[in-house]
Order: C-alpha cells, then sequence, then structure tokens
C-alpha cells in the first residue's frame, strides 16, 4: 500500500502500464562507444559493453557512469554483458579473443577468466548460482561453465549437450536417416535455471536439464528456420523466439515455475513413448506438453528482420528492433496479439542491442554509433488530477478571504458526538520494508546502488590581467571559434560532465562570428573605421584610421580578407596589415560598432 501511495502511476502489482513513446535523452562518453547493454534486476544500474574493452556501469537513476570494468592491456570488443541476480557479479564476453570474464561490481576488479576455442556471441549467468554460466558460442552446442569464480576450485567448461541426443530425437537426420551436421543458434536458462531452452538450425526448441544435460523433449517450429535467439519473460510463462525467417514467435510455457525439471522429465517420457509407436493407425498429433503456440509478430508491410527482441517488464508487451542498417526502427505489439500497437523511429542509425527496463515503460537502445538511447513516456501535467475538488484556472483570479476564515475556534476543533476518539497509543510500523513483487520473488539481497565518487572540480588560477586595449580580444577570446563538430554535435547538443549527458548549445549571433579571427587574436588599438554598409566591424592599428564616410561604398572586406597577424581589418575596403586607406585623422571616440 505505501508504495501506491508514494506513485500512483504503479499498479497492484508494481508496474508502470504503460510503453516508451520518444527518445528522453541519450547516454554517450568518448572514447566509450557501446555495443550491448543490460540491466540488473532493479533496473537502477546500466551495464554497457564497450568496443575499447571497457564496460560501463550508469547509475540509472542519476545518469552518470558509477563504475568502469577494465583491463589494461585488453582493448577487445565486448559482445554481451549478464548480471547475476543479486547483482554482485557481471560476466562479459570479448569477440577477438574469445574470453569470458567474470566481475565484482563493487571492486571493479575482474575475479576469474575462461578463454573459449571459439567466437562467442552470447553469454549468461544462472539465476540462483553466480558460478554457472552458459556459453552460446559461434560454432558447436551451447557450452556450461561451472565452478566459474570459485576460489581454489577450477572452472570447469563442457558442452551441454552432444550430437548423438538429438539425432536420437530425430533432429539431425535427412531423409534417408543418414546423418548431417547439426548447429544451434541460441540458449537461454528458465526462470529457475533448472532447464535450458535450446534453439537449432532446423527450428526446433529442444528442453535440457541444467544438471544432467539430458534432452527432455522437444518442440518444432513451424517453418523449420534457424533460430537466432530465445527469450523468457520475466515471470518465466512466455518464451519467444526470434527466426531467420523475419518472424518473432510467441509461445506459453506450460512447466510450472517450481519443479520445471521433474514435470519435463514426466512429460517427455510420454512424449518419446508417442513417437515411438511405429506401425500405429494413423490419429490426430498431439499438442506439444511444454509450450503452447500463441501468435506470430511480424513487419506485415517492410518484411524486416530482427537485430534483437525482448519482453517488458510486465510481459504485457513485446519489441522488436530492426536489423536493417541506416534506420533505428522499434516496433511495439501486445504480447499475445499480432497487430502492431506502436512504431518508434529514432535517427538514421540501425540498431545493435535493446534492454527493457525491468519495472519501468523505459528502453534502452544501442546504434550502431555507439550512442545508447534512452525511450520513455511522454507524460503530460494535469494538474486537475491532484484533488477531487482542484479547479483548473487558465488566468489569474483574485479571492477575497473572510475575516474568520482562518481563526481557531475550540469548539470546532472538538469531535463531534458519538465519535471515538483516535487511539493515540496504536504502534506505528515505519521499519518494516515491504516486498515489491515487482523485483523478485525472494528475499536475497543484493547489489543496486554504487557510491559515486564526485570528482573534485579543477583548482581555480587567477585570469591575468587585460590590458585595456587588450579588452576586445579577451571579449573575443570568451566565444568558442567554429570548427568541425562530431555527429552528436551535428544534432545541436554539447557534452557536460562525466555522465556524457547533453544539453543544447546557445546560438552565437552572427555579429559576433566576424570577432573570430582563425589562428589570431583581434586587438582594438586607439582607432578604428566603420565599415561601409556591412555589419563587419574594422580595426585598424595606428594613429590614423579611415573614417566611415571616407571608405563609404568601397568593397566590403569578407571573412577571408582577414590580415593575420597584429593588425586585422574587417569591413570597409579592408586593412591588411595595418596598410590600408587613409582618411581623415580618426579619434579615440570613433571605435568601431555594430550596425
Amino acid at each position: 500500500m505505501n508504495l501506491t501511495l508514494h506513485n500512483p502511476s504503479y499498479s497492484n502489482e508494481g508496474f508502470v502500464l504503460d510503453f516508451p513513446e520518444v527518445i528522453e535523452e541519450y547516454l554517450y562518453q568518448e572514447p566509450y562507444y557501446a555495443q550491448c547493454v543490460a540491466f540488473n534486476r532493479r533496473g537502477t544500474l546500466l551495464a554497457a559493453g564497450c568496443t575499447n574493452g571497457s564496460i560501463l556501469v550508469w547509475d540509472f537513476d542519476t545518469r552518470g557512469v558509477a563504475k568502469e570494468l577494465r583491463i589494461d592491456g585488453e582493448p577487445f570488443w565486448i559482445s554481451s554483458v549478464g548480471w547475476s541476480k543479486d547483482g554482485r557479479r557481471l560476466v562479459s564476453s570479448t569477440v577477438q579473443n574469445n574470453l569470458i570474464s567474470l566481475w565484482d561490481v563493487a571492486s571493479g576488479a575482474r575475479v576469474a577468466s575462461y578463454k573459449c576455442e571459439y567466437t562467442i556471441l552470447r553469454v549468461s549467468l544462472h539465476p540462483k548460482d553466480s558460478a554457472m554460466c552458459l556459453v552460446c558460442p559461434q560454432q558447436g552446442p551451447p557450452l556450461l561453465l561451472d565452478n566459474f569464480g570459485v576460489s581454489g576450485e577450477e572452472a570447469r567448461c563442457g558442452p551441454l549437450l552432444s550430437v548423438d541426443e538429438i539425432t536420437a530425437g530425430g533432429a539431425g537426420k535427412g531423409k534417408g536417416g543418414e546423418g548431417v551436421s547439426v548447429s544451434f543458434g541460441a540458449a537461454v536458462f528458465n526462470k529457475r535455471g533448472d532447464l535450458v531452452f535450446v534453439g537449432t538450425a532446423r527450428g526446433e526448441v529442444l528442453v535440457v536439464e541444467t544438471a544432467s544435460k539430458k534432452v527432455l523433449g522437444r518442440m518444432q517450429i513451424q517453418g523449420g528456420q534457424l533460430v537466432r535467439q530465445i527469450v523468457v519473460s520475466r515471470n518465466g510463462q512466455y518464451l519467444m523466439t526470434n527466426s531467420s525467417d523475419r518472424t518473432l514467435r510467441i509461445f506459453k510455457v506450460e512447466l510450472p515455475v517450481e519443479g520445471a525439471a521433474a514435470a519435463a522429465a514426466e512429460r517427455g517420457a510420454a512424449q518419446q513413448a508417442e513417437a515411438s509407436l511405429a506401425g500405429a493407425p494413423p490419429r490426430k498429433k498431439l499438442a506439444n506438453p511444454f509450450f503452447t503456440y500463441i501468435c506470430d509478430h511480424k513487419d506485415p508491410i517492410n518484411n524486416v528482420p530482427w537485430m534483437t527482441a525482448c519482453f517488458s517488464g510486465d510481459t504485457e508487451y513485446v519489441m522488436g528492433a530492426s536489423a536493417q542498417q541506416g534506420e533505428h526502427k522499434l516496433i511495439l505489439w501486445g504480447t499475445t496479439y499480432p497487430q502492431i500497437m506502436r512504431t518508434l523511429d529514432g535517427p538514421k542509425e540501425g540498431v545493435r542491442d535493446m534492454a527493457w527496463h525491468p519495472t519501468r515503460p523505459i528502453v534502452a537502445s544501442v546504434a550502431t554509433t555507439g550512442v545508447i538511447y534512452v525511450w520513455a513516456k511522454e507524460y503530460q501535467e494535469n494538474w486537475s488530477a491532484f484533488a477531487p475538488d482542484f479547479k483548473e484556472l487558465q488566468e489569474n483570479d483574485e479571492y477575497d478571504e473572510r475575516e474568520d476564515e482562518f481563526d481557531s475556534n475550540p469548539r470546532e476543533d472538538e469531535a463531534p458526538k458519538g465519535q471515538k476518539d483516535v487511539d493515540s497509543d496504536i504502534d506505528l510500523d515505519i521499519e518494516t520494508v515491504e516486498k515489491v513483487g515487482a523485483y523478485s520473488d525472494s528475499d536475497e539481497d543484493g547489489l543496486y546502488f554504487l557510491p559515486v565518487k564526485p570528482e573534485p572540480d579543477p583548482p581555480e588560477t587567477e585570469a591575468p590581467a587585460v590590458a585595456e586595449d587588450d579588452a576586445a580580444g579577451a571579449a573575443a577570446r570568451t566565444v568558442e571559434a567554429p570548427g568541425p563538430s562530431n555527429r552528436l554535435a551535428d544534432a545541436g547538443f554539447d557534452a557536460d560532465g562525466l555522465g556524457g549527458r547533453r544539453k543544447r548549445k546557445a546560438k552565437v549571433h552572427p555579429g559576433e562570428e566576424a570577432a573570430l579571427v582563425s589562428g589570431g587574436q583581434p586587438k582594438s588599438k586607439k582607432g578604428a573605421g566603420k565599415g561601409g554598409g556591412g555589419t563587419k566591424v574594422g580595426l585598424g592599428n595606428g594613429k590614423k584610421a579611415g573614417k566611415g564616410s571616407k571608405l563609404k561604398g568601397k568593397k566590403k572586406g569578407g571573412l577571408n580578407e582577414v590580415g593575420m597577424g597584429g593588425d586585422a581589418g574587417f569591413g570597409g575596403q579592408g586593412l591588411e596589415h595595418g596598410e590600408g586607406v587613409y582618411g581623415d585623422e580618426g579619434n579615440a571616440d570613433d571605435f568601431a560598432e555594430y550596425s
């Protein structure tokens, strides 16, 4: 109840019933170009793997960098990152050297590392045991890495299942029964981690027991295409496959959350007995005991392939990211409804990865340029929703206060007859923390926040005294000279501190740009002539300078006609290196002015 009163936008289950609509801001910090992202269990921290081998942990509340995980001398591309359930450990994989690293988030130290033979596509930690890791290599079956990071024990790594176990069920056999090579696309733990769902290149989803590494059952997907990605919803009730036929398929997991391995073994035995009946009369095909098909999600117009897909935190929505280069397109559906609900169009940059916040309608998408875009709901202020008797005024209104409106009346403060007095001896519990079901169904403590050490400001140095004759030059140096900008500055943003947050630049007046001299410092001396009919400022050196009347109608000085050195001229005929057209003697009061 306290959580609902604290934030009325939460439902009874603790989720915000909405979806993102616009880009709220973006996270970026040179030279860290993000390639993959992952939220922790509560969404307070966001890990981003970068191309230079670093992992930035962002504090998602303050949008600042709280920790950097990095080993000097290993500038290898981070391909995937994953959190442990308690948030104390973080696993990562690299592309060039095929290295799996386990990090301690609080200290920033690497606890353990393991080098694989093949390129690693994705890694994830066991939901309950942070010493067990599931590895999806580019070639061969998924690997199960055990005793990873346990002090005094050596890590054990082996294939999750063998090809013989797969071909025993019919997959991997050709039309004549001959064996063919079997490749795998993706693998993921279920909610409790006692099962692993594995996708194959022949369009099958295998149910494998984690402890015994035994195939308990299988499901054939329509089309028989390569399963590139498998995603399990946060509550463990839905499974989504991303196949190479550009279709996202939703299935309902029919296994219970608790004791899923035992139930899968029992149903798998019945499925194998049904499949082993040879010569039996044909009958209607039985439904799969593990999964129930719900619907397909695709783009019916463009039929785009999907780079990645994810569930929302409350499993109400499904979002897919387009794999086409040159567009940052995210498409939203309802989990059980095939119609497109919303299409989010971002900048003209491809998408590499995407993650939905566990409890809020926020999506973090990674562009091919290394920028993390934060999508959020576009809220509109509604002041009339704060109280039932609140009246929203269109303009100011005078209020006449009654003379006795705020006077204290002891009789009115007394309780009416028949009304019981409030018991002031009731003990109020202000120490018990209510459990939030949106975060977890366990009481396990974890690391959800990192202390951010503020960086001290640079020491202030006294500015050197500026001569009166150099006043114009000092004013000109306060405005930045225009120069080449990067892709973020082209959009009108400017960096603000370590966190990489951006703010809009202030525009420079065209007249001020005239005072900028590339490579030199313009100086003002005793006299200056006003340019004939132009907005540029004439600056000269010497006791004599042409008045505006003498130079009127002459050729205007352009920005490229700047005299380099101590004496420079703008406007009029242009004073080059102090030598120009002399007129009447210039007075000290005849300063240049903007027109």
